[in-house]
């Protein structure tokens, strides 16, 4: 966020840059993951997450 705040939309190139580069490269450690989440709707999986689990909390 503070990235963010400070360099606004060229923080947000940079991001997005270093996520391509990740996401395309065959090194990627996460690119082999399942996404599924075992069958559970987008809304389960949504349910499920650690930020749902922390939004609660608040």
């Amino acid at each position: 966020m503070r990235r963010y705040e400070r360099d606004g939309e060229a923080y947000l190139s940079r991001l997005q840059e270093a996520i391509n580069r990740t996401w395309t490269s065959c090194d990627d450690p996460w690119r082999s993951r399942d996404l599924t989440r075992s069958g559970m709707s987008d809304e389960e999986a949504i349910e499920a997450s650690p930020a749902a689990a922390r939004e609660e909390q608040a």
